[in-house]
């Protein structure tokens, strides 16, 4: 047990109540039929031992809904933890990651900074996670010299890591370094050839450099991988458009705008392909 009891720590968790549910059942017995029997051995009368067990029960629900509160949502039980358990790197992390994935990267970055701050030398696992989810943000923020340093950090950690390889190839071609770029994310397609994701992004950059025909296979690929991947369809359709057909462009586009109706420029890009094919009528 000692692994589970909380003496002594394994892992990331300092303690875990998960490992006290299944133990805490006997624990619970002895404590409601003891004190069942104190109430019979002191002759309590049956309404106060009725009032206590109600008072009892009240304080619990009392609490529970405290607890509930607090797991309504990643941000309102990250954020509880952080205030519980400070300095919690693994929270800071978890809590950066939810900001992100929510568009709030400023926020995000805060987070992921004092991760960075307070983790030890030793964790390169949690150190690389935090390096590559600040050039995450930093990307996502436009300051793409910051991700690229960020990228090249994590990498120093897991040169094999084909999201970092990704995100440093995209922040590379937004600067212009095309082909540097382009080495990149080929590398990364090479260490994770079944990843939608970077699949789109190689096609992404061969379309930056006009190279239309290749980025139009990475983007089949892509979809072949995953066919709900509205970015995916929506840069296909892009290519087809600037190859001259409109018409095989506009499932493409109205695909995306299934899958996503808000994504940035897909109607725009919709319209244009339905104009196109008008003129050429």
């Amino acid at each position: 047990l000692v692994p589970v009891i909380g003496i002594v720590q394994v892992g990331g968790q300092t303690m875990a109540d998960r490992y006290f549910y299944i133990p805490s059942i006997g624990l619970f017995i002895v404590i409601a039929f003891g004190l069942a029997d104190i109430a019979r051995s002191w002759r309590v009368a049956p309404s106060l031992r009725t009032g206590i067990a109600v008072a009892a029960l009240l304080i619990l629900a009392t609490l529970t809904n405290a607890q509930i509160h607090r797991w309504s949502d990643s941000f309102t039980l990250f954020k509880h933890t952080l205030a519980v358990t400070p300095p919690n790197l693994m929270i800071e992390n978890d809590l950066g990651s939810a900001l992100s994935s929510s568009g709030l990267h400023d926020e995000a970055a805060v987070h992921f900074e004092k991760a960075l701050e307070i983790i030890p030398a030793h964790y390169d696992s949690l150190l690389y996670d935090a390096l590559l989810n600040m050039g995450i943000t930093r990307f996502y923020q436009n300051r793409l010299p910051e991700a690229i340093e960020y990228c090249q950090s994590a990498l120093r950690l897991r040169p094999d890591a084909p999201k970092a390889h990704d995100l440093l190839g995209m922040a590379l071609a937004m600067q212009g370094h095309g082909e540097a770029a382009l080495d990149e994310i080929r590398h990364a397609a090479e260490l994770a050839p079944n990843d939608a994701d970077i699949q789109k992004d190689l096609g992404v950059t061969l379309a930056r450099l006009g190279r239309i025909p290749e980025s139009i296979d990475h983007f089949h690929e892509a979809l072949r991988l995953n066919p709900y991947n509205a970015s995916a369809h929506n840069n296909l359709g892009l290519s087809l458009l600037q190859s001259g057909k409109p018409g095989e462009s506009i499932p493409e586009f109205e695909a995306a705008l299934r899958l996503n109706p808000e994504l940035q420029g897909a109607a725009d890009n919709l319209r244009r392909a339905q104009a196109q094919l008008s003129s050429q009528r």
